[in-house]
């Protein structure tokens, strides 16, 4: 009697347990294709390798870490400073995406949404690129510079130098996006202030 008892327990936990992990699976793969859009749109809309080839942010970040790994401080921390900094930087990440959503409206978005005839991303979509991709930057160099203290690998000279890079290409993109914020602000002083014209 205990022992079909038992048995069944046993068939039920297996069951339950099966069905979970099914629902997880199912629940990644869901997440995994919801990530994968959300990538494309922003590669996409951002201008993929052709813009990262064009930038003149990355060379000025590479030439710049190299002078410092070969002449700065060994005794240097950057990847606290790094974590000091780009914890900094995220408040104006999300005030500037909080601005753009904030304007965003009327006939002004109207005009600058939606797909165009050439093929070519919205001006909505290159602003909110630029922002998403001053997001990805930061994740990756805190990331870094995270892993590189908790390993105790940061004083490397690789490490630190991919590190420094990182870090200086983040503040670069924060200068790039601090300019599409502006480029967005100024569109939307030429146009009308919305559906209803105003009269002095």
């Amino acid at each position: 009697m205990w022992l079909k008892i038992k048995t069944q327990a046993r068939t039920v936990r297996f069951a339950l347990s099966s069905f979970i992990f099914n629902q997880w699976i199912l629940s990644l793969k869901e997440g995994k294709k919801d990530t994968s859009r959300s990538f494309s749109l922003y590669w996409n809309a951002y201008g993929g390798y052709k813009a990262l080839l064009r930038s003149q942010y990355i060379p000025l970040s590479l030439i710049i870490s190299l002078v410092i790994a070969f002449f700065g401080d060994d005794k240097w921390d950057w990847s606290a400073d790094t974590k000091i900094i780009i914890a900094c930087t995220l408040g104006f990440s999300f005030a500037g995406y909080a601005l753009i959503l904030g304007i965003a409206d009327g006939k002004f978005i109207k005009g600058i949404k939606g797909k165009f005839p050439d093929g070519q991303p919205s001006p909505l979509m290159v602003v909110a690129s630029s922002f998403t991709h001053f997001f990805i930057i930061q994740c990756i160099t805190m990331f870094w510079a995270i892993c590189s203290s908790a390993l105790g690998v940061q004083y490397v000279w690789l490490v630190k130098f991919i590190g420094i890079f990182l870090l200086l290409y983040s503040i670069c993109v924060l200068f790039a996006s601090a300019l599409a914020a502006l480029n967005f602000v100024s569109w939307y002083n030429e146009h009308p202030e919305d559906d209803e014209d105003i009269e002095p």
